[in-house]
């Protein structure tokens, strides 16, 4: 599913994770690297952040270059942004 997201708006997904054992997440939010693959309409500066209730749990504005992301994408498979000054944004945490 493709949604647009104009300028200004906010978009909110949830997810679940159940059971008693912990579990690390990669998140993404992919903006200006989709450019290069030719998808148009990309968001420019997409923000993460990852709430539980009203608690912030982690953010990421601009991923940084992290290599240990990086590697995190390729041993799941996601492609990893080849441009450490990308605006696109990743979090992993564990919950």
């Amino acid at each position: 599913m493709r949604q647009q997201i104009d300028r200004g708006e906010t978009l909110t997904a949830g997810f679940v994770v159940g059971g008693n054992t912990s579990r690390t997440i990669l998140i993404r939010a992919v903006g200006p690297t989709l450019g290069t693959f030719g998808v148009p309409g990309t968001m420019d500066d997409p923000k993460l952040e990852l709430f539980s209730g009203d608690t912030v749990l982690a953010a990421n504005d601009n991923w940084g270059g992290d290599a240990q992301l990086n590697a995190v994408c390729t041993a799941v498979g996601a492609f990893g942004f080849s441009d450490a000054a990308s605006k696109d944004a990743m979090i992993l945490v564990t919950l």
